[in-house]
């Protein structure tokens, strides 16, 4: 799907959202035509945004606390333009929602320790300090199980099925009914954390491959093609007939992010009841069929992946990440935001999702790193319906001012647009989930089991044998905080 068309079919649902049109297929066959698109974005001007909840708050110092990460985008917003696009987005989305609704913005940005000490101290304190926050959701989790965050889903100012919200990835770390968190287009660190294959196309091809755009496409991309890639990527560079860090190799990772092949596959660690609570079903044969497949396709000859084992990796100079700069990794598993290391790099970069397990898999699946920021309320905060209002209006008009240029800036890589990776881009956020087992970090089970499939180890029977009832107590322990 190229992005133009993704965007149309966001604005032709935030249309049915407003409910004020109603769009006809536009073809016998119910294809989008061009005609209806340029429709749907001249109405989206005219409706959905003046269907925001309104208010005037009489200048009203609303007071965000951000979190600041050393590898993703971070701004909520600069006191004034600084001739950066992507500031100078956001500075206009604060500008407009602050006119709207006659509010000003208070902004304090701390380092996720940081943050969560000062978000802490205030909630303990019983202080109403804080409007909204933003912290890295692995500290988010235990904020929720310790009863820190509002519950929004009676707040009436808040449309969570808005298209400026993303229901997916807010559905894959909502645990019961009740809604403490909220990811969405306000804040960009969500986007970063968005995990697909960093690649270097320069050097997929001096080894003979394609690009596999196309097979993206056309739902290709599967763990049997990607194997092939990561064994034909490597390259005894100096002739030593060593595997070490002076070579190429077809595939580097982090440990703690190959649990993106489990969620690319289509496998949830920990599934939910009914009443979606945890639950630890067991690792059921579709689980252990699909997982041991990644394990041994991609990772089954550990000396061609590039990792924190590999011989000479450890050095200032010699890292997973430095690697892929000097041009010595075709893909790069690591969240987006990573991205912005690599602009000035002497060969062309692009992007593509996570395999998926075989064709027949609908979707590409997308694995949120647990860091990634979502939006919640304080449960010192005393007007949650106002609260509702400002964040609404900041996350509609982020998708109407702010994403597009997000995406421009993080393909920008040389200041060409690589129109491929554009598309490649749209299917890495049509579905990405967070792993509920790792934003929460049961026994680490998920930790554990990441650095087992990096590694290529299938014997995860009696892994999983030895930690269950660690796993169980932990998940139940989760239950009982939030029922209480």
């Amino acid at each position: 799907m190229k992005k133009a068309r993704l965007i149309s079919m966001l604005l032709l649902a935030a249309i049915l959202f407003a409910a004020l049109v109603s769009c006809g297929s536009g073809t016998e066959g119910g294809e989008v035509t061009a005609a209806d698109e340029t429709a749907a974005e001249t109405e989206i001007t005219t409706s959905v945004y003046d269907n925001l909840p309104t208010g005037d708050y009489g200048g009203y110092k609303f007071r965000v606390l951000n979190n600041w990460s050393n590898f993703a985008y971070t701004s909520f917003g600069e006191e004034g333009l600084t001739g950066e696009v992507l500031d100078d987005a956001i500075y206009e989305r604060n500008t407009m929602v602050a006119d709207l609704l006659n509010i000003t913005f208070e902004i304090q940005q701390l380092r996720w320790d940081d943050n969560d000490k000062a978000f802490k101290n205030s909630v303990l304190a019983g202080d109403d300090v804080y409007d909204i926050y933003f912290n890295e959701g692995s500290y988010e989790a235990v904020h929720a199980q310790n009863g820190y965050v509002a519950d929004m889903k009676d707040i009436k100012s808040l449309a969570p099925d808005a298209p400026w919200w993303n229901q997916v990835a807010t559905e894959s770390i909502r645990i019961g009914s009740p809604l403490y968190y909220l990811y969405g287009d306000l804040h960009l660190m969500y986007y970063e954390c968005y995990c697909g294959m960093i690649m270097n196309t320069t050097a997929c091809q001096n080894v003979g491959l394609d690009t596999p755009y196309e097979t993206v496409s056309s739902g290709g991309w599967t763990i049997d093609r990607a194997s092939e890639y990561v064994k034909s990527g490597y390259l005894d560079l100096n002739g030593d007939l060593n595997i070490t860090a002076d070579d190429q190799f077809g595939l580097g990772m982090h440990y703690h992010n190959a649990i993106s092949f489990i969620t690319g596959v289509d496998l949830e660690i920990v599934g939910r009841d009914s009443d979606n609570l945890p639950v630890w079903n067991g690792l059921d044969d579709r689980f252990v069929t699909r997982y041991t497949a990644a394990a041994e396709k991609i990772f089954g000859d550990k000396s061609l992946v590039c990792n924190s084992d590999t011989p000479g990796i450890g050095s200032l100079e010699r890292t997973v990440n430095t690697m892929f700069g000097l041009g010595r990794l075709i893909f790069f598993v690591e969240p987006l935001g990573a991205l912005g290391l690599y602009r000035d790099c002497d060969f062309e970069v692009g992007i593509i999702p996570i395999p998926k397990y075989d064709e027949a898999q609908d979707e590409y699946y997308s694995y949120i790193y647990r860091g990634a920021p979502a939006m919640g309320i304080p449960i010192t905060n005393t007007d949650h319906e106002r609260t509702g209002v400002v964040a609404e209006n900041l996350c509609a008009y982020s998708m109407k001012l702010v994403r597009q240029t997000y995406f421009d800036v993080t393909l920008d890589f040389k200041r060409i647009q690589d129109k491929q990776s554009q598309e490649m881009l749209d299917i890495i956020f049509a579905n990405g989930k967070a792993s509920l087992a790792n934003v929460y970090g049961w026994a680490n089970f998920a930790g554990d089991l990441s650095t087992r499939i990096g590694k290529g180890d299938i014997d995860i029977a009696s892994f999983a044998a030895s930690k269950e009832s660690s796993l169980v107590a932990a998940i139940q322990a989760t239950i009982d905080c939030f029922s209480k």
